[in-house]
């Protein structure tokens, strides 16, 4: 069974290699750190955002708004999957 980390490494790998050529070690490296770096700066600006939002306009509204944005990311996500295979 493969692991997150193995997933998103075979991922950079596959996109990197058809776009540019050969992907060296010490570049996979690079990027998986980068990857895995911009989680933390992506969850503080969430939660701010997020408490942010519940304030000004309620706590229901704005998980209806941040379901629709996170519906509609993960729809991005799918069709540039998709894109990828084809």
């Amino acid at each position: 069974m493969l692991t997150v980390l193995q997933l998103i490494k075979d991922f950079h790998n596959v996109t990197y290699s058809s776009r540019y050529g050969n992907f060296s070690e010490s570049s996979m490296t690079v990027t998986w750190s980068l990857t895995t770096a911009l989680f933390i700066p992506g969850g503080m600006i969430g939660a701010f955002l997020g408490g942010w939002l519940a304030d000004k306009i309620g706590r229901l509204a704005s998980r209806l708004i941040l379901r629709v944005v996170s519906n509609n990311m993960l729809a991005i996500y799918l069709r540039a999957q998709q894109a990828a295979v084809t």
